[in-house]
This record gives structure tokens, sequence and C-alpha cells, in this order.
């Protein structure tokens, strides 16, 4: 599905959206939400880009190139970024484009962790150019196959997320020091490790999903408590 297109269930969603918006829908969980949008400034521009994000992801998928990347991952995930930075009090809207780059992070993660997943549900998120760049195959990725190449990939992927992450980072201080600082950084740091469990692996994504065991998300956490 081409960047910008929005899938048709998009349509009745954004209807959806305005009644609860307008405090007119039925839905339980409607007046919490609307009630949240209203007391943290959620727009509901952002809301209509998370709807559209969800709904591309309905139809199977190839990305040309870094800039369609950045969009993708926009869409589905930096708009949930900007939304939870406002939650935990960030006022600098200079600061938002931090909360961009951590939601960029966040899903390139993703990226990488599931493309055995995503391949079986015919999606390819790694960009197409990156993949011609180190002459992976689409029969490559149904293979399964580590090569160097695949692992030069990996290589060049994870050092992209750790950018936007390290980018990311210098949104922190704008935020609340009541717990929601420390949240997003330990939130940030997890994730972060899922690439570092993907370079232990040597970047094999296909015979076992990588993930952050649970005793080193404690020893995250109790560095990010030590840190302040």
């Amino acid at each position: 599905m081409e960047a910008g297109q929005a899938a048709p269930e998009s349509t009745a969603l954004f209807a959806t959206l305005d009644e609860i918006l307008a405090g007119r829908s039925t839905l339980l969980f409607a007046p919490a939400f609307a009630t949240a949008c209203h007391e943290y400034g959620i727009e509901r521009a952002w809301c209509r880009d998370l709807i559209e994000g969800c709904a591309r992801d309905r139809l199977p998928l190839r990305i040309a190139d870094l800039a369609e990347l950045e969009v993708y991952c926009y869409y589905v995930a930096s708009v949930v970024g900007i939304m939870i930075s406002r939650i935990f009090g960030l006022q600098d809207a200079a600061l938002l484009p931090h909360a961009v780059e951590m939601g960029l992070a966040m899903q390139l993660t993703n990226i990488l962790r599931d493309v055995r997943e995503d391949f079986q549900r015919d999606r390819i998120y790694l960009p197409v150019e990156d993949l011609a760049r180190f002459n992976i195959s689409e029969d490559q990725l149904r293979a399964g196959r580590v090569d160097n190449n695949w692992r030069a990939l990996m290589r060049f992927e994870t050092t992209r997320a750790r950018e936007w992450y390290a980018g990311a980072e210098l949104g922190l201080p704008g935020l609340d020091n009541d717990g929601s600082r420390m949240t997003a950084r330990v939130m940030e740091r997890v994730y972060a490790g899922i690439l570092t469990e993907i370079e232990r692996a040597q970047g094999d994504v296909f015979t076992a999903r990588r993930y952050v065991p649970l005793w080193r998300k404690c020893l995250i956490l109790g560095q990010c408590l030590a840190a302040g």
C-alpha cells in the first residue's frame, strides 16, 4: 500500500472518532478517551493519523525507501509517541520531533524482530532499497537464510535504529519528573535492548523471536533508577 493512501475502513473509524470527541458515542470507553484527549491536549489529527496507520497494516505491504519507511513508522508509532509525550507532561513543542524519533526507533525495532512473521503475512517493512543494497531477495526472506549479506543488513538497520534512540533521549528532560520521565527512559532502553539481543544472535531473527529477558529488564530498571 502506498504512503498517503487510506484504507476504506478508516473512513468509518474517522466518523466514530468524531462522535467520541463530541461526546455522542455510546462506546463504553468513549467518555474516558474524550476526557483524556481534552485534558492532555491530544489533537484530533493525531488520532486520525493513528487510525490511518492501523488501517494500512490490513493490506500486503512493501516499502520503497527510507522516506517511505519514516512515513509508515510515523503513522503507526511516532504519533503514539507524540500523544504519550503530552500525557507525560511535555509542554515544549520544539521537543516533539524527539517523540517522533522514539516512535521511529521502536517501530524499526519491531520490524527487525518480526521479519519472519511479517513476511508470512505478505508484509515486508524493510525498505526495498536496503534489501537491494545488501543483495537480499524475497526468496532469502522466505527461506530465512542468514548469511554475511543478511548480517550486514541487520547491522545497518540496527545502527539506524540506535541513532533514532539517541535522538529520542534528547527529548526526555522535557517530560514531567513525576515518574513520567523515568517510565519513558525505561521503555526506550528496554526496547533498545531488543537490538542487543538481535546482535547477540548475529542477526538471526528467523529461528527464534528475540526479546529482552525479565532479568535484563530488571537490570535496566535498576540502572535507570540509580541514574536518577
